[in-house]
């Protein structure tokens, strides 16, 4: 194979210069990097097959396409075979910044910023207007990006030397919340008394559960997720007293919520997880909704099931998932 000069070494003495118009939130590195310069050798490839395709023969436009992507490919194979100093970490921002160190030209970054923009724009819908609460996706951001700061060990001494607590525990628990006749608090008090019971919910489940390694995400409109490590079933329902009689006490010192809905309920599903279960999320692919959406159904489906069992029994109850097939248990509230 043809060497392309690609040389992962930076000279001694550089220039500063500005990056493109993106600005990083979080900048790649190591596999991250790599699975990104993969990705848009990918898409270089797939526009070239589509150029090439549309005048039905290469032309200057398509070549250029995939000779992006070799160059692309080979630096990330640099990186994987570790052809790269040891004492540097380099990130999605050095190759925007000095493509020239790197080997890559002005269409390669052009790409690789594209890509990363988009990507960026994903992120920024990490959280929920309304609550407050991490989205789904936001859940796969935070897990995939405190899993790989901790797992590639040359970023640890600059990004995170601390282990992520979700990391410390092999086992946890997972809740599936739904909040029982939310559509009828809407189409009776209207969406902004609904908004409220909202975020008050939020706000109780906050207070309960507010370790650092503990995870609340908005689910979709009245649905609920909490992710705990380390905690167990029994630890659930020995708490589940204390956040119904807070969550009511919440609902009834608020002005703005009629008396009538002072008493709300909700329905919860309980069921344990194992830690490859979040690790699978951060491996899902970026790109495609999908497979976050797939991830993430695996790790809450025995508490969505149990959820169900609880709303199926008349609601407003504590339903732990025991075990398959369907091994339930119904904690009622005080």
């Amino acid at each position: 194979m043809m060497d392309h000069g690609i040389e992962l070494t930076p000279p001694e003495r550089r220039v500063s210069k500005p990056p493109l118009r993106h600005v990083h939130i979080q900048p790649l590195f190591e596999q991250e990097l790599i699975n990104t310069l993969n990705a848009v050798a990918s898409n270089q490839e797939l526009e070239a097959e589509s150029r090439k395709a549309q005048f039905g023969k290469p032309n200057k436009s398509s070549l250029q396409k995939y000779k992006s992507a070799s160059r692309l490919k080979q630096l990330a194979d640099k990186f994987v075979t570790d052809e790269k100093p040891t004492t540097k970490n380099t990130s999605s921002i050095d190759l925007v910044q000095y493509p020239r160190d790197y080997g890559l030209n002005p269409d390669d970054v052009t790409a690789l910023d594209n890509h990363i923009h988009q990507n960026e724009l994903k992120q920024m819908g990490s959280t929920d207007g309304l609550t407050g609460l991490l989205t789904r996706n936001g859940l796969y951001y935070k897990l995939k990006q405190e899993f790989f700061e901790q797992t590639q060990p040359e970023n640890r001494r600059t990004l995170s030397p601390v282990k992520p607590a979700w990391l410390e525990y092999e086992t946890g628990c997972v809740l599936f919340i739904d909040a029982d006749w939310f559509k009828l608090v809407n189409d009776l008090h209207h969406h902004a008394i609904g908004d409220i019971v909202l975020k008050i919910l939020t706000s109780t489940l906050m207070q309960i559960f507010r370790r650092d390694e503990d995870f609340i995400v908005r689910y979709g409109g009245e649905e609920l997720v909490v992710i705990l490590p380390g905690i167990t079933l029994d630890q659930i329902q020995s708490r589940y007293t204390s956040f119904i009689h807070g969550y009511h006490n919440d609902l009834s010192k608020d002005v703005n919520i009629p008396e009538t809905l002072h008493k709300e309920t909700v329905s919860i599903g309980a069921a344990i997880y194992s830690q490859s279960d979040l690790i699978r999320i951060t491996e899902a692919d970026l790109l495609d909704y999908d497979s976050i959406t797939n991830a993430l159904s695996r790790l809450t489906e025995p508490a969505d099931r149990a959820c169900y069992e609880a709303k199926k029994a008349g609601r407003n109850r504590l339903v732990l998932f025991r075990g398959y097939p369907d091994n339930f248990e119904t904690v009622l509230p005080d």
